[in-house]
């Protein structure tokens, strides 16, 4: 669908371009983030041998990463790499193959500045031989980094705006949880932890190469639960947090469904007593899960490779298609002509006719219009959020750079040769999470004050992070703690509703509200 070049008009900054050599181009409109990860994943059983067993275990694995330290003063984007293989190399034999999550046709798209505060599931009940194996290899392709650049401290935006694009290759963990051995009839959980200093070369505020496959890229741990440094119980081994996609396959009498994600397969979940639902639920059951809805979802990775909801939450688009666009808002927006640009971090497809499936990707570069658009929403899954200028809003003037947004897109047009930006038209705006890491300065409880965020946030004081502690809806979960008991000068990583430093009241009570803090 062509898009309407009324809506459109000349923006003010530049981008650099998207190449090593960084030659500028000018770019206008047209008018109108060692730390403690629990991962997990699924798939399905290959042959091979496994150290000369004779019976199987079962494997899950999950997926997360360790962000630079909030020193370096690094505004990574978005990091995307999509996942072609996993390989488990026994201490004789054959190489085995481990299955991923099913529903990817064989590849997974990982994005790492999501899993620096979440973890994804990337195989799960996985039947694997029983034996000894040495190390566990990954391999990527499709490897791409944007970040950019702001050198005037204090401001907001993104003035340098830069990709840096890595080979395929493979990313080999032969330490930590290896040698591994699994018996006939195990259940075992490794969390695989991508370490993004390792895989990047920086200087100042400039990254200049990425390398997945460089030293120490990949590293993996043995998921045990409970423990000291997770608010998890017995039997539950990992969070997955924020899953995001169209409902399928709705059972009332199991109660269960399927959660059809863009780039990370179909996904089948299970409610139970302990399920909570978003605030807009009034009914606060599973009522509140319909077939074909659009919604994010919190759920328990469990020792058995199944999926429970911990939180059920509908994002309300009005539009009837389900084709949405996530994305990081990179520069200040143009209030005149109602536009804004994002950098991808996820989407959902609709069912038929899609405008973005095959054309819209993690990291791809987007200028969104919005016209005459439902009043902005929040989703806020339950977390404690501030007075705000953003919720019902139809202006884009409350949209602050560093901000996640979900756009509802009535029009698409796919970037081509005179732009690294393609541009969407939005009838709906919703306000999601940013996943960023800082350092924290006051260890307090329900609200701590953190520095060190990314340059482009352009925060000239501290701000303050908000926890959640109950319901109606999701509450505040941790990772590298079972309570936030972090000290000053700690590094967490989190997930959370960021409402800018034009939200009331004045001065603002909080920026962030968290749905997740994982203490380095």
């Amino acid at each position: 669908m062509e898009l309407d070049p009324n809506i459109f008009a000349p923006n003010t900054y530049s981008v650099l371009p998207m190449a090593p050599t960084m030659n500028r181009i000018l770019f206008r409109l047209l008018s109108s983030s060692l730390i403690l990860c629990l991962c997990a994943c699924s798939g399905v059983r290959q042959s091979g041998g496994g150290g000369g067993g004779t019976s199987n275990a079962t494997l899950l694995l999950t997926l997360c990463a360790t962000p630079p330290s909030p020193a370096a003063r690094l505004s990574i984007l978005t990091f995307r790499a999509t996942v072609t293989g996993v390989l488990l190399t026994p201490s004789s034999g054959s190489a085995v193959a481990v299955g991923l999550v099913s529903g990817t046709a064989s590849t997974y798209v990982a994005e790492f500045t999501r899993l620096q505060s979440d973890s994804a599931l990337l195989s799960a009940a996985v039947s694997v031989p029983a034996g000894t194996y040495n190390s566990l290899a990954v391999t990527f392709s499709d490897v791409s980094l944007n970040f950019c650049t702001q050198p005037s401290s204090g401001v907001a935006g993104c003035t340098g705006l830069q990709q840096v694009t890595g080979s395929a290759g493979t990313a080999t963990a032969s330490s930590g949880a290896f040698p591994l051995t699994v018996t006939s009839g195990e259940k075992l959980g490794l969390a695989l932890d991508v370490n993004i200093p390792n895989a990047i070369t920086a200087s100042g505020q400039t990254i200049s190469a990425v390398n997945l496959a460089a030293a120490n890229v990949l590293t993996a741990t043995v998921l045990q639960a409970p423990s000291s440094t997770t608010d998890l119980s017995s039997g539950q081994l990992a969070h997955i947090d924020d899953l995001y996609g169209v409902v399928s396959n709705v059972s009332t009498s199991a109660p269960s469904f399927t959660l059809q994600t863009a780039y990370r397969g179909a996904v089948s979940i299970t409610a139970n007593s302990s399920t909570t639902y978003d605030p807009v639920c009034s009914a606060q059951t599973f009522s509140c899960v319909t077939s074909g809805a659009l919604a994010a979802v919190d759920a328990i990775l469990n020792a058995d490779g199944t999926l429970a909801v911990r939180n059920y939450s509908p994002v309300s688009f009005t539009a009837t298609s389900k084709d949405t666009i996530e994305g990081v808002v990179t520069v200040p927006p143009n209030s005149v002509n109602q536009v804004f640009d994002i950098a991808v971090t996820d989407a959902s497809f609709a069912a038929s006719n899609s405008l973005l499936n095959g054309s819209i990707h993690p990291g791809d570069l987007v200028t969104v219009g919005v016209v005459t658009p439902q009043p902005f929403f929040i989703v806020s899954e339950g977390l404690t959020i501030p007075t705000n200028s953003f919720s019902g809003s139809t202006d884009v003037s409350p949209i602050q750079p560093g901000q996640t947004v979900a756009i509802s897109a009535s029009g698409f047009v796919a970037a081509n040769g005179s732009s690294a930006f393609a541009t969407a038209t939005a009838n709906g705006v919703a306000l999601r999470f940013s996943r960023v890491t800082a350092t924290v300065v006051s260890p307090t409880s329900p609200q701590f004050s953190t520095s060190n965020y990314p340059p482009y946030f352009g925060f000239t004081t501290n701000p303050l992070v908000q926890i959640t502690t109950s319901g109606p809806g999701t509450i505040t979960d941790f990772d590298g703690t079972s309570s936030f008991t972090a000290v000053a000068g700690d590094s967490v990583s989190i997930s959370a509703l960021y409402f800018g430093s034009t939200a009331s009241p004045t001065p603002l009570a909080w920026s962030f509200s968290a749905a997740t803090i994982r203490k380095h």
